[in-house]
Parts: structure tokens; sequence; C-alpha cells
């Protein structure tokens, strides 16, 4: 209900870092990315946690914020990163991890990594003590993701270990 002028609540960032090589690379596809943001039912968790404030967004500045709105060029590059793969189409998402190569290759329902077939798991690690909001938005992100093969799990972290975690 109060804009703080960052722009996002509960943000979903892959670990551009994965100690996993192959993880490592599937998180740094911006195609991979964009599927799971085309993915995310951003109406619903805006409905569910929000009560129908805000708009949706990738997680960029708030529109108040005064680096966006000092020029026309601003303003319209705060509104190409705000909406870059922000509607809701799971069939786009699908058909993007398709191409990409991350799709069912054992046949249990879940797509697997690219090339090595191995379970694909993504792990949506949120504070321990997070408000009500984070988690809700998490389970509506895990669900949504399911509805498109993808396997992902919200884990509760100490928020101590979380911030070294991101750091």
């Amino acid at each position: 209900l109060w804009d703080s002028g960052g722009g996002s609540g509960t943000a979903v960032y892959p670990n551009w870092t994965h100690l996993d090589p192959d993880k490592r690379a599937l998180y740094q596809d911006k195609n991979f990315r964009r599927a799971l943001s085309h993915a995310i039912d951003r109406e619903k968790i805006q409905k569910a946690a929000y009560f129908g404030t805000g708009y949706p967004s990738t997680g960029t500045m708030s529109a108040k914020a005064v680096e966006y709105n000092a020029t026309p060029e601003g303003q319209d590059l705060f509104a190409q990163w705000r909406d870059l793969a922000v509607t809701y189409e799971p069939d786009a998402a699908m058909a993007m991890l398709d191409e990409i190569g991350v799709v069912d290759q054992d046949g249990d329902g879940w797509r697997d990594m690219p090339e090595t077939g191995n379970e694909l798991v993504i792990r949506l690690d949120i504070g321990a003590t997070a408000s009500n909001e984070h988690v809700l938005v998490a389970e509506i992100i895990t669900e949504n993701w399911s509805d498109i093969g993808i396997q992902a799990q919200v884990n509760p972290v100490d928020s101590a270990q979380l911030q070294v975690m991101q750091d």
C-alpha cells in the first residue's frame, strides 16, 4: 500500500554463480529466465499478496525513482524493463523451455536439465522469518512453475545465513 521506491515486493533471482556448472549455465540463459518469468501469474500474486495494489513488474525500481523520471528516455527505459517478460503466458513459457532443451527426458512429468537429463529442481531460498507476503508469493510461484513442469521448492533459511548466501 506504500511505495517505498524499491519497485518490488518479493523478488526471484537465479544464482548466476551456482556451484553446479550446468545449473549456472542454465540460470545465466536469458531465455530460461524469461520462460520462468512468463510462467508467474502476477495478477494472482497482486490480488492475493498485495490486495490489488501496484502494477505487474519484472522487479525494476519504482516508477517514482528520479533516475527514470528525469528524461523521456529514462521513462521509456523504465517501461521496457518493467514490462519485459511480465505477461502470464504459460504456453509461451513451455515453448521457450522446449526450445532450449529443458524438457521431460525421463517421462516423470518434470522437466530435466538440458543435455545431461539430470533432475532440475529450483530452490527458492527465503528467510525463515519472512513475512506472510513473501511466503505466499513463493508458494504461488512454485505452483505456477509446477504447472509448466518445473519442480521448485520453498527453502526457509535462517536470515543471517540467507544474507551470507546473497553476498
